[in-house]
């Protein structure tokens, strides 16, 4: 189950949180995995220190594979992961630990899930001749590949909002890869290399109902009611939930 509190515990982005699972029998050799994620990802320093706690440990390379994932797919969350509740189970050996991780507003939320559960698999399979090309692959086929259908953004996507978080600037997805930076009176929106200064943009926002409907109605403005459907059966199915006549 994903709870979203939205931004709590001091994070510079909204944050949900999110349950895993550490058994015991897991082994984590830190200096493979910390080679694996500073070569793999052309990091020069990891964003965690070292530290003598397992669980900590664990949590911590796990959330920075986890957010890499993600961006992979344009979603742009960049802090780490902050243990906030942590049980152990005696009997069965493993610890319960509650996340809050970073995410962002209008995605999908169990991509942000998977990627934590897809992360702890990828490294708790690391061992000195494990093969890294193959690891890429997996990253590549199992999730990559899976996932950035349903995430809308180009190249440039992640580079703006990664600027404004270092900078303390909230960031918030207005939907289909647009988003804003600030808020009230100070807020910019931009799309790739468009913001709101660009004609190009108001197009693109204008012609996506969903996303119209959705600022008109943030604004205050009366909107209807919409269902997005892909078919005769969801169309009916949603005209008996509004009620008809409908659009």
């Amino acid at each position: 189950m994903i709870e979203i509190p939205g931004y709590s515990h001091g994070s510079a982005q909204p944050v949900c949180a999110i349950w895993m699972t550490i058994r015991d029998d897991v082994y984590f050799d830190y200096q493979i995995v910390d080679d694996f994620l500073s070569h793999g990802f052309l990091v020069n320093e990891l964003p965690y220190h070292q530290t003598e706690d397992r669980i900590t440990a664990i949590c911590d390379r796990v959330s920075f594979l986890a957010n890499s994932l993600l961006q992979a797919i344009k979603i742009p969350v960049f802090e780490q992961a902050q243990i906030i509740e942590l049980q152990y189970n005696q009997e069965q050996k493993f610890h319960r630990v509650r996340l809050l991780v970073p995410t962002i507003a209008n995605i999908p939320q169990k991509i942000v899930q998977h990627a934590h559960i897809f992360a702890s698999k990828m490294l708790g399979e690391f061992h000195p001749q494990y093969d890294f090309d193959a690891a890429f692959e997996t990253i590549n086929t199992d999730f990559v590949t899976k996932f950035k259908v349903f995430i809308s953004g180009g190249r440039s996507t992640l580079s703006v909002p990664h600027t404004a978080s270092k900078n303390r600037i909230p960031v918030l997805h207005l939907g289909s890869g647009i988003y804003q930076l600030g808020w009230g009176s100070q807020a910019r929106r931009f799309d790739r290399s468009t913001n709101d200064r660009d004609t190009a943009l108001g197009r693109t926002m204008s012609g996506d109902k969903r996303l119209a409907s959705k600022l008109l109605l943030q604004a205050g403005f009366p909107v209807p009611r919409h269902i997005p459907v892909a078919s005769l059966e969801a169309a009916q199915k949603a005209g008996q939930e509004l009620g008809y006549p409908v659009v």
